[in-house]
């Protein structure tokens, strides 16, 4: 009898761990909503649902420049920080698939800081998703002048980061 229950148990794990692996591997069906949803974390300033869209080791660039952004700042105790201080609004022109796993958007970025301005970025980006529906990479595009404004304010606002 305790064969056949190992025989059994042995069975259902086989089957749950490959049931699991099909799972992770079709769970990012369709990046361009997976995008989508992120975002609309974000402009509804919910940390926990904003981080859940970030692999650990995801990576930003703009212009081609490595940002090195601290992906601490993406986890949920980020997020909440950063919302204390700062909005984020998205106005989305374009969302396309480029192959599996890589969404093309074009947006405009409304940064909005606790003095009332509002600095307003376009931006082109490719963002790329990884098997668990995370984004590992967000490469894009953009007035350097309009980055380096945010990035000033950012700086003058909250010196310690």
């Amino acid at each position: 009898m305790k064969l056949l229950n190992k025989a059994i148990s042995s069975v259902l794990i086989a089957i749950a761990a490959q049931t699991s692996i099909s799972a992770n591997a079709a769970s990012c069906a369709n990046p361009v909503e997976k995008l989508t949803r992120i975002l609309n974390c974000i402009d509804v300033e919910n940390a926990f649902c904003a981080a859940s869209g970030y692999a650990w080791r995801f990576k930003k660039f703009h212009n081609g420049v490595d940002t090195r952004i601290n992906n601490f700042l993406l986890s949920p105790i980020g997020w909440m920080t950063t919302f204390n201080f700062i909005g984020f609004e998205f106005d989305i022109q374009h969302l396309e698939l480029l192959d599996e796993d890589t969404v093309d958007v074009h947006y405009y970025e409304y940064v909005r800081f606790p003095d009332g301005e509002i600095i307003t970025q376009y931006e082109e980006a490719e963002v790329t998703f990884n098997s668990s529906c995370r984004m590992t990479l967000w490469d894009q595009e953009g007035d350097q002048a309009e980055q380096d404004a945010v990035d000033e304010k950012m700086r003058e606002l909250f010196p310690w980061f």
